[in-house]
């Protein structure tokens, strides 16, 4: 059963050069250079009286270029975890911007 639902769109943009983006409407990477790499932690937080699995899947042109450090574990009631989510860009990418978006469930574990 679906407890929490979170999307959260994601983005990067390929250049020539390093630039930096900290609005809060989504979880930028910037611009980034080709070789070069951004990361963005997010802490998932269990608030339910039990234990979650979580399960983060990521959709869209940018999923080549994104490493998720965790992508499906346990909480347990009042758990935390840091999650790592990490770009790579590769030295033949193409300059531009690329785009999707990062889902996040907390599923209730049964026992």
């Amino acid at each position: 059963m679906i407890k929490e639902k979170r999307i959260i769109p994601v983005d990067v943009i390929v250049a020539d050069r390093v630039g930096f983006n900290l609005d809060p409407d989504a979880m930028h990477f910037g611009m980034v250079p080709p070789t070069g790499t951004a990361r963005r932690k997010v802490l998932i937080n269990n608030t339910f009286k039990h234990p979650v699995e979580v399960v983060i899947t990521a959709y869209g042109n940018i999923t080549s270029f994104l490493y998720i450090s965790d992508h499906m574990f346990y909480l347990s009631p009042s758990g935390s975890k840091e999650v790592t989510f990490t770009v790579f860009i590769p030295d033949d990418a193409k300059y531009g911007k690329y785009a999707g978006y990062i889902k996040i469930l907390l599923k209730r574990r049964f026992k």
